[in-house]
């Protein structure tokens, strides 16, 4: 039995937050483009990283349904976590880790 301190929020407002924080990290770089002339990311560019993190989201989303305990949640998340900074350096790299 999972202790009450221990549940999650409902999953409407787990979810808001992170489509907040992924349209968040989605304006970084387009408002670091009106300052700098470093950042130039073209459309493929924030269709990749918005794919991304729609398929992180998915992936948070499964964890949190399926996992029943809070130390398997902690994993899957961080798993789910890890996948998608590994893909994430994998484009924009282009290397092989």
């Amino acid at each position: 039995m999972i202790r009450p301190d221990l549940r999650l929020p409902r999953s409407g407002s787990v979810r808001r937050v992170y489509v907040g924080l992924a349209l968040l990290v989605l304006m970084t770089p387009a408002i670091a483009m009106q300052f700098t002339g470093e950042v130039a990311w073209d459309l493929r560019d924030f269709a990749g990283m918005a794919a991304l993190l729609a398929l992180l989201g998915i992936g948070l989303e499964i964890v949190l349904r399926l996992a029943r305990t809070p130390s398997a949640r902690l994993i899957g998340i961080g798993g789910a976590v890890a996948i998608a900074m590994l893909l994430w350096v994998e484009l924009a790299t282009g290397k092989v880790i």
